[in-house]
């Protein structure tokens, strides 16, 4: 079932509405507030739907996908990529236990700090090393 989908409504300003949430709540301000704004942008529209079906974090992960030769260089992106994510923890998976060493003991500091400096440091507090799943067998 889909989530249900609202249309926000907009309403010209009401002075005797105003006039009375103001004596309601004891507001002792004259000042008007401001009237809401008829326009909504598209980005936010779509950002709402794409929470709504729970597809924030795939555009997330995708843009992690695009973005990685960038964040960790050539060599290290033909050896390793994005894998899963917990709890703020990314975990990424390399083709061979060579590679796993050599990114835990030299790089894998470097490409936190470049993870975090794109997504922020509370979507991404932690990354691990691990071999790729998908290659084992």
């Amino acid at each position: 079932m889909l989530p249900s989908m609202t249309c926000r409504k907009f309403n010209n300003y009401d002075h005797g509405h105003w006039a009375l949430q103001r004596e309601r709540f004891q507001i002792d301000s004259d000042e008007t507030p401001r009237a809401p704004s008829r326009m909504e942008s598209s980005a936010d529209i779509v950002m709402r739907v794409m929470q709504q079906f729970g597809l924030e974090s795939r555009t997330w992960e995708e843009r992690l996908v695009n973005e990685w030769v960038d964040i960790v260089g050539a060599q290290i992106a033909r050896h390793a990529r994005p894998g899963r994510m917990s709890n703020a923890t990314l975990y990424i998976y390399v083709t061979h236990s060579i590679w796993l060493d050599e990114i835990t003991r030299y790089s894998k500091d470097d490409i936190l700090q470049r993870l975090q400096e794109r997504f922020g440091k509370k979507a991404i507090r932690e990354i691990k090393v691990a071999l790729d799943p998908d290659l084992a067998g």
